[in-house]
């Protein structure tokens, strides 16, 4: 599956307006480490070093396979002032399996 120490980056979407969305699609590699791990959330420290909770939704479509961060997301967002189009790199940071992510803007 990986080490517990698995580092991914993504750029953030968003709506022309909002600039963020309530829901963030997770990249084929991410997805697929996050998947496999079963966790039902993700523990998100940003730059403020505030953890905010958000739920992984995993959807199963007969083409098309998802797996997004949900409820939490756009919390999380907001605090650390992340836009749409920011590169964004999430990095568990325990030693052993866990759910806790550091994220960096890059």
């Amino acid at each position: 599956m990986g080490s517990p120490t698995q580092t991914f980056s993504l750029r953030m979407q968003g709506g022309f307006m909002t600039g963020y969305v309530e829901n963030q699609t997770l990249q084929r590699d991410f997805a697929t480490y996050v998947r496999r791990s079963g966790y039902k959330s993700l523990r998100l420290f940003g730059r403020q070093g505030t953890e905010v909770i958000c739920s992984v939704l995993i959807r199963n479509y007969p083409n098309k396979r998802a797996t997004k961060i949900g409820e939490g997301w756009k919390d999380f967002i907001v605090v650390n002032l992340y836009a749409a189009g920011d590169v964004l790199n999430f990095k568990f940071v325990n030693k052993e399996l866990s759910n806790v992510m550091r994220v960096y803007k890059l």
